[in-house]
């Protein structure tokens, strides 16, 4: 198998550390993985890890779109300081640039 973990990329090697590791917790809660003697129902505890994802995925999507509110909120915030600081133009550039910024960020997070 080392010949084979050789001709991965560095991000294929990062997720193939991420299973090794997995498997060493799961020796470490479980002892070593033997088929023939592990008597755990496989189709149940896949299908739990499933519900349990689901609901990781969730609770991350309504934490980003939280996250999202907060950003429009600031940018609106900045959006309405630039336009009263307007008239003072030596006084827009720090306000466009944070404006920018973070405009520029929230295009990240857009699902």
């Amino acid at each position: 198998m080392v010949d084979e973990v050789t001709t991965l990329g560095v991000d294929e090697e990062r997720v193939l550390k991420r299973l090794y590791e997995r498997l060493l917790l799961g020796r470490e809660r479980y002892g070593e993985l033997v088929f023939g003697i592990d008597r755990r129902d496989w189709r149940k505890e896949a299908m739990e890890e499933v519900l349990d994802l689901a609901i990781y995925c969730s609770i991350a999507l309504e934490q980003r779109d939280e996250l999202v509110a907060a950003v429009d909120d600031v940018l609106a915030t900045i959006t309405s300081d630039v336009e009263s600081a307007w008239q003072g133009v030596g006084m827009l550039a720090v306000p466009i640039r944070s404006l920018v910024k973070l405009k520029l960020i929230r295009e990240e997070m857009r699902p």
